[in-house]
């Protein structure tokens, strides 16, 4: 202690004893003391939460009780706190007992203080505040990696799953666990595993999130509770770049060991909601991934395990090169509900996945966005929906007008319409003939961007269209916000309009609000020929779905088409 500086705080109410106090420490022989005062507990909480301190010197004059509660607070198995004594004021003889359970290091009295006694008695109380922090750390770390024990891990699970229940986030329990550990140990030695064990905690705390914690249990087996997860898929992508930087290689005179890891995860609350079980499950989960070849990871949950390999393998291909060239565009026609003329096609994403064959757009648009691919394969969409539009025309058929879904995050810069200005420009394209569809929630929460690029489009000449309008119930006012051609009936109400009275009265009150605000009406979602009657007998503009045709290529779009055409020609003759 010989030439350093203590901080000290002084929770006294009392002016005289701050005097007193500052005229002691004045006259230290070894150490230098910055004395700083609070006059009430919940002033000294204040200062302690901005401020560091090496000692508190806790008065005994009033409001006992809540002192030695801020002292019992601080107390912490992770961090250090100050040290503390009891300077008591009382005549009487103090409750040792009390103060010392709270943390104290002792209770002295005031009036017998002297600058060496006070002196001495402050070393003392810093000094074994440290030995205590030192011996705390040695029961709940492990003494080669420096990481939290077993005994330390099985103390903050269950607060941690109880945080996660009271937020509401999923938590994820990962069982990390060396391969060819035991090979290193028995061939090159215990130092080399030593070596071994070291990197590898060094690789998962860099690996982890500051929320994250993680421990040692024993051997080559290490824990990671990972906190403040939205889905499994954040607990697999965490799993995939432990996986990935935990990766050793150890060179003996006649050999070379590659290390890896395997890991086992659990979720909270969805497999287990007892912090044993939890463990229990990732203990199992470990085991199938050591079963499933080296450098895995296994959720306990098979559906998890199928989709988390399914959306990874989806993830590598949308990667390749050739992704954009592997995606086609299907059309489904929308037709005059009272002739049955064809109006125009809405262009309906596919892929051609070399793995999985044809999907649609739900299997595969949540890795697209993840990938930060949105724009760029929305803007194909439109680009390519336009250019088949004059390719139909080029071939001698009608002008058909091209519908395509879009999301708000298209519309937060320029560069769907810079698309468009490049169509009209460099192609001849009419924008007339594109109708571009924004869900009614992306609608309704469009910021003023979104809103701006709305207005650039339709000054266009562009169509818009409202989709699936009456699934969210939005406030229908806020259609006067933006500058909307069409609304498209979801086809939740269309399908359940015929029986259900309740969907009845809303689907005719959305086709009423339509006609008041003149805007074209679609419905989608058409199955048969009491829906499409339904429609037309409510005076429904347009109509879109299997009565009429399913989503075609191309090639059938076309196909389609003519057959069509061909006995209104006969009839016409």
């Amino acid at each position: 202690m010989s030439g350093t500086c203590v901080k000290a705080l002084f929770i006294n109410s009392s002016q005289h004893y701050k005097q007193l106090l500052i005229k002691l420490s004045s006259q230290f022989e070894h150490s230098d003391i910055e004395l700083c005062h609070a006059t009430s507990a919940a002033s000294a909480q204040d200062y302690l939460n901005n401020n560091h301190c090496d000692i508190l010197l806790i008065g005994t004059e009033s409001e006992v009780e809540q002192r030695m509660h801020l002292l019992s607070s601080l107390r912490s198995d992770d961090s250090y706190v100050p040290a503390a004594l009891v300077l008591n004021h009382h005549k009487q003889q103090p409750d040792q007992h009390t103060y010392l359970q709270s943390g104290a290091a002792d209770s002295i009295a005031i009036q017998q203080l002297t600058p060496a006694f006070l002196e001495h008695s402050i070393c003392y109380a810093i000094r074994h505040k440290a030995d205590e922090v030192r011996l705390l750390r040695l029961a709940h770390h492990d003494s080669l990696t420096g990481l939290a024990n077993r005994l330390a891990f099985k103390k903050q699970l269950p607060k941690l799953m109880a945080q996660a229940k009271r937020s509401g986030h999923l938590l994820a329990l990962m069982i990390v666990d060396l391969d060819n550990f035991k090979v290193i140990n028995d061939a090159l030695g215990h130092d080399a595993g030593d070596q071994v064990l070291l990197a590898a905690a060094e690789s998962l705390q860099h690996s982890i999130r500051e929320s994250d914690q993680v421990a040692r249990l024993g051997g080559d087996e290490f824990a990671i509770i990972a906190t403040q997860l939205r889905s499994p898929q954040d607990a697999a992508t965490l799993a995939r770049t432990i996986i990935n930087r935990c990766h050793f290689q150890q060179q003996g005179p006649r050999v070379k060991i590659d290390v890896n890891c395997s890991i086992g995860i659990a979720l909270y609350p969805t497999d287990a909601t007892e912090h044993s079980v939890l463990l229990k499950h990732a203990d199992n989960a470990l085991l199938k991934a050591k079963q499933s070849g080296k450098r895995q990871f296994s959720f306990i949950d098979q559906d998890l395990n199928f989709k988390d390999k399914f959306q990874h393998t989806l993830d590598n291909e949308l990667k390749h090169p050739k992704f954009l060239q592997q995606l086609q565009l299907y059309y489904q026609p929308i037709v005059d509900t009272h002739n049955q003329q064809l109006i125009g096609a809405e262009a309906l994403l596919r892929w051609h996945n070399p793995s999985q064959g044809l999907l649609t757009p739900d299997k595969f648009l949540q890795a697209v966005a993840s990938n930060g691919l949105m724009n760029k394969v929305g803007n194909w969409v439109v680009h390519n929906a336009c250019m088949q539009h004059l390719q139909w025309v080029k071939q001698g058929l009608p002008p058909i007008a091209v519908a395509v879904n879009l999301t708000a995050q298209q519309l937060e810069n320029s560069y769907l319409i810079n698309v468009i200005k490049k169509l009209m420009r460099h192609q001849q394209f009419n924008p007339h003939y594109l109708c571009l569809e924004l869900s009614e929630a992306d609608a309704f929460k469009c910021s003023d961007k979104v809103q701006s690029s709305l207005y650039k489009l339709h000054e266009l000449g562009v169509h818009l269209t409202i989709d699936n309008f009456g699934k969210d119930y939005c406030s229908l006012t806020q259609l006067h916000r933006l500058p909307i051609d069409s609304i498209k009936i979801d086809r939740s109400l269309i399908q359940r309009a015929e029986y259900n009275e309740e969907y009845a009265d809303v689907t005719e009150a959305i086709i009423q609000l339509g006609k008041i605000l003149n805007l074209n009406i679609i419905a989608q979602g058409i199955e048969s020929s009491n829906s499409m009657d339904y429609i037309r007998q409510r005076d429904c503009h347009q109509a879109q779905g299997f009565y009429i045709a399913k989503p075609l290529s191309n090639q059938h779009f076309i196909h389609w088409l003519d057959a069509r055409q061909q006995p209104l020609t006969s009839s016409s003759h």
